[in-house]
């Protein structure tokens, strides 16, 4: 679980902000306040993980767009390592308990002076405390120095070379790297984010022929990760129409279909409970029966992601849905199969969840900043007499 989040440079953030994070957390903001930031900073290291800096940061046009426009330093900066640098970098921090241990993780991203290349200007790895590994970026040379914490001698790390433009939490295969260091790499990989688009989910799919099956960000191949998903075991597709069915009264059922053509397309068809009515493909459900139908294979994946994060999680969906979609969020916590962060604008969403749960972002001058209402003093009077959503349109959530 992530206990704690330190973001500084990226986007709308500038300041440092530092938060506490929940098993369920929800962050609520009007637009433009930055409350997605927090998301979009660990799915940039998570890319950055699962590749190198250039695709990571090709998701956003590149580092430059996505860099605080206040990090711009007076004058060059050369770090203890030689570095030259003119920006401030994009800094992400955080701390998890995995396995019940306790890892902290920090990285720095940055570019060249000249702007020509990405580096990984500095990233530690530590465990309960001491240094799992260090890594900094040498001078000019493009080329990052780690030092590993050795088990036969801790006076003496292992060292070795590498190209800058990669995190060491991305690397495998390498013989110094322990166990410890493996099962949190597989942590972060396992995160899950969720921006479904809901446009693109009912068309057909074409075959990965893969054997594993992740469902994509904006649940594009749901059809796939449903028929994958009844590759595991019936039982997984069939709790999910059952559940489907408390959201549509009149669904009899709803299965992936892989058609029979060169392509191997995979769509999902919707049958009523009505004698002869035909089957009704993907592209004819609403919006808001395809996202809550990803949503519930979320919940019910033999292999659920460590942490899942759904932004504007209400979109397309009624309140009775909305109800059943925190119902499942908090089995699953409670469970504590994962941890769920979301963001939303919907107040009956709010009123559902427990004030503790929520993170507000408004944005000033300096960029976004961050406040906890369960933290406010000034706010006990009023909590005692509305719920959080009454409290969110009536302004008492905002400084």
């Amino acid at each position: 679980m992530i206990q704690r989040v330190h973001i500084e440079n990226f986007k709308a953030i500038y300041r440092p902000v530092s938060l506490s994070l929940q098993p369920f957390t929800v962050f609520i903001g009007n637009n433009g306040t930055g409350k997605s930031s927090i998301l979009e900073a660990l799915k940039l290291l998570q890319n950055a993980v699962n590749a190198d800096l250039t695709k990571a940061f090709n998701d956003w046009g590149g580092l430059d767009k996505i860099r605080n426009y206040n990090a711009f330093l007076d004058q060059e900066n050369i770090t203890e390592s030689g570095f030259r640098k003119l920006y401030s970098p994009v800094s992400i921090y955080f701390e998890v308990v995995v396995e019940e241990k306790q890892y902290e993780y920090l990285v720095r991203f940055n570019m060249s002076r000249n702007n020509d290349y990405y580096v990984v200007e500095h990233e530690e790895l530590l465990l309960n405390g001491s240094p799992v590994y260090i890594a900094d970026v040498i001078g000019k040379t493009g080329e990052n120095l780690a030092f590993f914490t050795n088990p036969a001698n801790q006076s003496t790390p292992l060292e070795f070379k590498y190209e800058a433009n990669r995190l060491v939490l991305g690397l495998a295969g390498l013989p110094m790297l322990p166990v410890d260091f493996l099962h949190f790499q597989q942590y972060v990989k396992s995160w899950q984010f969720l921006s479904l688009n809901a446009h693109d989910m009912g068309k057909p799919v074409l075959s990965s022929r893969m054997v594993n099956i992740k469902l994509g960000s904006e649940g594009r191949n749901i059809a796939e990760y449903l028929l994958w998903l009844r590759g595991q075991g019936q039982e997984y597709l069939d709790s999910i129409i059952r559940k489907m069915k408390f959201v549509l009264p009149y669904l009899n059922d709803l299965q992936p279909h892989e058609q029979e053509t060169f392509n191997r397309e995979i769509e999902v068809l919707m049958y009523e409970d009505k004698e002869g009515s035909p089957a009704l493909p993907g592209w004819l459900l609403s919006s808001g029966t395809l996202r809550i139908l990803a949503l519930l294979a979320m919940f019910e994946t033999p292999e659920p992601p460590s942490v899942l994060f759904i932004d504007e999680v209400e979109n397309g969906l009624d309140p009775r849905t909305i109800g059943l979609l925190i119902s499942e969020i908090q089995n699953v916590v409670e469970d504590r199969t994962m941890q769920v962060i979301v963001t939303t604008h919907s107040p009956y969403f709010l009123d559902l969840v427990p004030i503790q749960s929520l993170i507000v972002a408004e944005k000033a001058n300096e960029g976004s900043y961050f406040h906890i209402p369960e933290n406010e003093e000034s706010l006990n009077i009023w909590k005692e007499k509305f719920s959080p959503g009454k409290l969110y349109t009536m302004g008492k959530l905002t400084r």
